[in-house]
């Protein structure tokens, strides 16, 4: 096949060498490499709108245009994203099934976050095809391929969960590094852009270029070693695969599999509106004047704090409390955080200033991110239990068929909350900075007000209310069990030697350890041959240090 001969090429191969992840691949591969991709999704979801409304003018234009037009977008991301997993799962090379894709990206990321700020002007049927054209280019295909891929990296890179708990930690940690530099863009670029077309096109080209070098360096210092694992030898017969009828039967008839859903879409409702009318709530509500430089990046960042402590609290809270209790806490905060923002701000509630509705504002939002922190931290926690749960029920594993309902909501929310923004603009009689407007109608002031912060303090008492019938862990040891049992029974049916977790668990562990240990010694080697120090000397140091650091681990 084509395809296959041409991934063999080295040049294609991936630079890490090492039979685990090292700190090469850990750092650029995993902490940096996503940065680019991650940066560039964060400015277009939340600013492209901004761009069709206030530089297109697209509002004055056509105001149903900005309503249907990603609505039915929305529908096409929802499929090709479905495809383009099926493809992912379907592709074998020597680079894996998922790194294949993110090489593509290279090309394709930059190449359709430069389109969809290349609008021209003149010809209105020409500038809305390429809006269409250019929206679904990124979202349809080049950052659905890009996204998926990017997800697979750490499940494929190694089946030692204790490697794969560190790589998605740091790949959360890129991830939260390109928000906190996206969440610069209101202050460090957007004042001088302003609704200029051209300088627009130049800003968001740079920074459509910049994911290049990112995304080569999550293709080279990244590695597929699970994949690798059955290439050049005969697949094992494997167990037959559970129709899809009978994992839909399945998840339909559990009670708490419907409290995930309903949680996913509330959720994702709620995050979705205040996402696509922030940067309106902080132009037009609380801002001190259009584009002031300052509110937004406030609003961003003042607000996320406690979500960087929230990493330090998280396990001994989980500890004490069990997921089900913390994560209804939680939504009560985040529904008070968000109900106090939503309040001060409200157009005509309160006679003070603007800077001191600001200030009131991001200790609600620090209310609110507090309240998020279990959410953040312990859901996906949740939903293996939940899975875990089902699987006990029936006897097979439903992950794919609850995955993947759950990133449909993910995609298709915030889309859906574009849409819905833009009708509120277009029905409130929203006037665009193009025109000269310096201030909105107060009825659009208080239906941005409720967009931005209004809505979640209702869906997360929504949540709170969802949560008291999610208590899957009061069972899920006794659970976890009789799942063991079954697999032990099955095997030893078998006549195969059947291994504990915990025994395989501490395999992998120790074959970790010893692995890691060789990489070690090669490297103060190839440091020692070339720097003329003594091996032994270095070598010792090392297991002194060793010794000691496993003794305080102790």
């Amino acid at each position: 096949m084509k395809k296959r001969e041409i991934m063999s090429s080295k040049f294609f191969d991936s630079r890490c060498r090492a039979s685990f992840p090292d700190k090469k691949e850990k750092v650029l591969g995993y902490l940096l490499g996503p940065i680019g991709g991650q940066l560039l999704y964060f400015l277009v979801s939340t600013w492209l709108n901004v761009f069709y409304t206030d530089v297109l003018g697209l509002t004055d234009i056509n105001p149903d245009f900005l309503f249907y037009f990603p609505l039915l977008s929305g529908i096409l991301v929802v499929i090709t994203n479905l495809l383009i997993g099926y493809l992912i799962d379907h592709t074998r090379t020597k680079q894996g099934k998922a790194r294949p894709y993110i090489f593509l990206s290279i090309i394709t990321l930059p190449l359709s976050g430069i389109l969809l700020f290349l609008i021209p002007e003149g010809n209105e049927i020409l500038e809305y095809c390429l809006i269409c054209l250019s929206f679904n280019f990124f979202f349809s295909f080049s950052f659905a391929i890009y996204n998926s891929a990017y997800n697979l990296l750490t499940p494929l890179s190694s089946r030692n969960s204790k490697v794969r708990n560190s790589l998605s930690t740091l790949a959360n940690l890129g991830m939260m590094i390109a928000q906190a530099v996206g969440s610069l863009f209101p202050t460090l670029i957007y004042p001088y852009i302003g609704t200029n077309k051209t300088l627009w096109f130049y800003a968001m080209a740079g920074i459509s270029l910049l994911c290049l070098p990112f995304v080569l360096l999550q293709y080279y210092f990244t590695r597929e070693r699970v994949s690798e694992e059955t290439m050049g030898s005969v697949m094992e017969a494997e167990d037959p695969k559970i129709p899809l009828k009978k994992q839909l039967s399945a998840v339909c008839h559990d009670r708490y599999w419907w409290v995930l859903i309903l949680y996913t879409f509330v959720f994702q409702f709620g995050l979705a509106m205040k996402n696509s009318s922030v940067a309106y709530y902080c132009n037009w509500v609380i801002g001190s004047s259009y584009n002031d430089g300052y509110t937004m990046l406030l609003f961003n960042i003042v607000g996320g704090l406690s979500l960087g402590v929230g990493a330090l609290v998280i396990g001994p809270l989980s500890k004490k409390f069990s997921k089900q209790k913390l994560m209804a806490v939680g939504f009560i905060f985040y529904s008070l955080g968000s109900a106090l923002c939503w309040v001060i701000s409200f157009p005509g509630w309160f006679n003070i200033s603007k800077n001191a509705i600001l200030a009131v504002v991001l200790v609600g939002q620090i209310i609110k991110n507090a309240g998020a922190i279990p959410c953040v931290y312990i859901w996906m926690s949740m939903v293996a239990d939940v899975l875990d749960h089902i699987e006990y029920k029936t006897g097979f594993r439903c992950d794919g068929i609850t995955v993947s309902i759950n990133t449909i909501f993910a995609l298709f929310m915030p889309i859906l909350g574009n849409a819905i923004v833009n009708k509120v603009l277009s029905g409130f009689g929203y006037q665009t900075p193009a025109s000269g407007a310096t201030s909105q109608n107060t009825s659009l002031l208080i239906a941005l007000d409720t967009c931005a912060v209004g809505i979640e303090a209702i869906t997360s008492i929504i949540v709170v209310i969802l949560m008291l019938f999610l208590n899957v862990e009061k069972n899920l040891p006794m659970e976890q069990a009789a799942i063991q049992e079954r697999q032990k029974e099955k095997v030893l049916a078998s006549g195969c030697i059947y291994v504990s977790p915990e025994e395989k668990a501490q395999k992998e562990d120790e074959e970790f350890e010893k692995e890691k240990e060789a990489s070690d010694l090669a490297a103060i080697k190839m440091r020692c041959d070339k720097k003329g120090l003594d091996y032994e000397e270095a070598k010792a140091k090392y297991f002194d240090k060793k010794t000691k650091k496993e003794g305080k681990a102790k």
